[in-house]
């Protein structure tokens, strides 16, 4: 990286916790090729901050995403419903334990997030069934990413950029790495994100529907319906070379 993450001004997690507690939000993301990653950095710099927590700027993700074995939350996504679901475990950096999540995507286009730390017996199956129309009987492990993730708060606005990088994706039998591909995340309490959105337009980069669990999903199982998909699918084509881990 031509600019050091050094460089920036950092915040700590609880800090960006609560400043981040928003009841709901709006997001906004984007693909890129890894090489804008410099630019990218250079034009946060001066507005936001840097997460960092126990001395780590860049933080590892692992999630497993759960779905029916008919796969109805990938065919949500690809019907492009108004309210949908995604759920996981997630585990954040090097965090002894997990975190169940249920993401709600609201009919108004917003984004809701359940979360449950380490659930113990039982509480799963409560969680699961209090937060979504799904069981925990129905569902089973789907889909397997690790990617990397730099995370930056504005320092009056509240809005969150997300920037991920070295993505794998696997199914327990067969795993791709989508080489040089970097996603981006605008997240806001509010709906205005013109500054965001004029960071975006200098690196020449315009939003597009991208889910790390759909696109996943849709390259390692082929025979699925992905319709909708193909678009982003183009798109990170053009970034990225796909290759074993």
């Amino acid at each position: 990286m031509g600019l050091p993450l050094q460089t920036f001004e950092t915040i700590n997690l609880p800090a960006l916790n609560q400043r981040t507690n928003w009841e709901k939000r709006n997001d906004r993301k984007f693909v890129a090729h890894v090489s804008v990653l410099d630019s990218l950095l250079q034009s946060l710099s001066a507005e936001y901050l840097l997460l960092e927590n126990d001395g780590h700027r860049l933080w590892h993700y692992t999630t497993e995403y759960w779905d029916t074995p008919d796969r109805n939350m990938f065919y949500q996504h690809q019907r492009d419903k108004e309210h949908r679901y995604k759920i996981r475990k997630r585990r954040y950096g090097s965090e002894d334990g997990f975190w169940l999540e249920v993401k709600e995507k609201t009919p108004g286009g917003r984004t809701l997030k359940h979360r449950l730390f380490n659930p113990a017996p039982g509480e799963t199956e409560t969680f699961i069934h209090d937060n979504s129309p799904y069981t925990q009987n129905e569902l089973n492990p789907a889909l397997f990413v690790d990617y990397e993730r730099m995370t930056f708060l504005h320092k009056t606005l509240p809005q969150k950029i997300t920037v991920d990088i070295n993505l794998t994706a696997g199914n327990g039998s067969t795993s791709i790495a989508f080489n040089d591909l970097m996603i981006l995340e605008f997240k806001s309490e509010k709906k205005e994100v013109a500054f965001a959105a004029r960071i975006m337009k200098s690196q020449g980069l315009k939003p597009c529907s991208v889910s790390k669990y759909c696109i996943g999903m849709a390259i390692l199982h082929p025979e699925l319906k992905q319709n909708a998909f193909k678009p982003t699918l183009l798109q990170i084509k053009k970034i990225s070379t796909h290759g074993n881990p």
